[in-house]
């Protein structure tokens, strides 16, 4: 099922990713990664399913992915995007080596972005905390 839905969403992502509204795009990308997770599976046992699949486009979903941790302001989308190159440069590396480089420093910025807002909100609860607890 994969083999022929992921080509759709492709398409349906380059040719509309603009015109989608956030949570439909959070709906395509858990689906992709999902496709990306299962097809990762199949590799032990049909690799040429996978990059039969997977090699055309691979290309486009690498740009689509740094795009989405880029430029969207959705943390799910960049999840769902940073969850699917996840496993696709850990389950997938063969297909994805050559990409290796392009998607490094996206992935650190996002990263970097994460542990700002992670600590940013952490001294929030830690000052909050404190102050309750000096007027109790």
């Amino acid at each position: 099922m994969g083999e022929f839905l992921l080509p759709y969403l492709y398409n349906l992502l380059r040719s509309n990713i603009r015109n989608l509204a956030p949570t439909e795009l959070e709906k395509v990308f858990l689906l992709v990664y999902l496709i990306i997770k299962s097809l990762s599976y199949l590799e032990d046992c049909n690799p040429e399913i996978v990059r039969t699949v997977l090699q055309v486009p691979l290309e486009g979903w690498m740009q689509i992915f740094i795009d989405v941790l880029n430029n969207s302001p959705s943390a799910i989308l960049q999840k769902y995007t940073a969850k699917t190159l996840t496993s696709m440069l850990a389950d997938l590396p063969q297909l994805c080596s050559k990409y290796l480089l392009s998607l490094v420093y996206p992935i650190w910025m996002l990263f970097n972005r994460s542990v700002v807002g992670y600590m940013t909100e952490s001294m929030r609860n830690t000052t909050t905390q404190a102050t309750m607890e000096s007027t109790m």
